[in-house]
């Protein structure tokens, strides 16, 4: 039984491009004498380009994978940095309910803190605006004559006289908010 070798097109087109190849070459660079010759190197050249297209593809995908594991392996990390993190919000905010002058305990890895939220303001200007025309000697705090809504003091006309204004709605801050400080860089704080 006779076995036919298979041989690869490119394998065929290299062997058959070499005996046109050029004889002599000068320095670095090659002589060229016959437009196959030319054209042999435009092959080569086409060759190698799509080489390091295919080059470019694979380490992409291999980019794209690794991304993919970096996400997973975080998102994985932040849960357990989270559930971690719980009890040591529990614990501050007991400090803080037994003693409301503990806003922050600074510990050996970290600091615990507590931090007040400020109320969110949503200010239609246009309702303000109209609000403020019936009401200008209240108003005069928070704007200017040329009629520009001077936030930070409507807010602070508000809390003050506790008067609503038309036009402002005020979502509550709720809870001060939790934070975790790493000192020192430490990989883990364990």
């Amino acid at each position: 039984m006779s076995s036919i070798k298979m041989t690869s097109p490119e394998k065929i087109e290299d062997d058959f491009l070499a005996e046109i190849l050029p004889v002599g070459e000068v320095g670095a660079e090659i002589v060229l004498e016959e437009p196959a010759q030319a054209d042999h190197q435009i092959q080569r050249i086409a060759r190698l380009m799509q080489k390091g297209e295919d080059i470019k593809g694979f380490v992409a995908g291999e980019m794209k994978r690794l991304q993919e594991y970096l996400e997973r392996k975080l998102q994985t990390l932040q849960g357990e940095i989270d559930w971690r993190s719980g009890p040591l919000e529990i614990y501050m905010r007991d400090a803080n309910r037994r003693n409301p002058k503990i806003k922050s305990l600074d510990l050996p890895h970290g600091k615990l803190k507590l931090r007040a939220q400020q109320d969110k303001f949503e200010i239609d200007e246009e309702k303000v605006l109209g609000w403020a025309g019936d009401h200008l000697q209240e108003a005069a705090s928070f704007t200017e004559t040329k009629i520009v809504i001077r936030k930070d003091n409507l807010k602070k006309f508000i809390k003050e006289t506790g008067e609503m204004v038309d036009g402002v709605t005020i979502e509550p801050a709720g809870e001060s908010k939790f934070y975790l400080e790493i000192k020192g860089g430490e990989k883990n704080g364990e």
